[in-house]
């Protein structure tokens, strides 16, 4: 006979490991492109946000430092944001992102930049390849979509593993 706590822990790993994975993490983070901290976002902003994806971060004050979309990293996607909203469009960080290239409303530019859609070919009037996309270097390249089949693969095994773990924990009562 097993012993019943190992069923019971088993049970709880599972429930944990399905909470961990289906369970959205808070953002202390908000989009925000006001990188100077005056209450507004203007041109000023857009450069400093520039400055910063261009290795110079001294300006940047606001909470978020220069990363606008709090994705953890500063860059041309956040100069698209801060661009976005200094336009007056409140939902920048929604819009669809991807490689954008033969940029010539900006001028000292890389080749190749990944920001927004909205601002590659409007402001910026480049060639925006798609969301799916992305630089490496000088060069567009395709990133695969995540799927939510993925996601239910990922917790599906997860929670095998812990069971499988578990199991060779059980201990036979006479």
């Amino acid at each position: 006979m097993y012993h019943h706590t190992s069923i019971i822990t088993t049970t709880r790993v599972a429930a944990f490991a399905m909470l961990l994975i289906t369970t959205p993490s808070q953002a202390v983070c908000t989009c925000d492109g006001d990188a100077d901290g005056n209450g507004a976002v203007n041109a000023i902003d857009v450069d400093i946000v520039r400055s910063c994806v261009e290795g110079n971060c001294a300006n940047c004050t606001n909470a978020n430092g220069c990363d606008v979309n709090c994705d953890g990293t500063v860059d041309y996607i956040d100069f698209g944001v801060a661009l976005c909203q200094s336009q007056g469009n409140l939902n920048c960080c929604d819009e669809p992102d991807g490689a954008c290239t033969d940029v010539t409303g900006f001028t000292g530019l890389p080749a190749c930049i990944t920001t927004l859609e909205i601002i590659c070919t409007g402001t910026a009037a480049g060639t925006f390849h798609g969301p799916n996309t992305a630089c490496a270097g000088d060069q567009v390249i395709d990133i695969p979509a995540t799927s939510q089949w993925g996601l239910l693969g990922l917790a599906l095994l997860v929670l095998i593993g812990g069971t499988i773990l578990l199991g060779h924990g059980k201990t036979k009562h006479a």
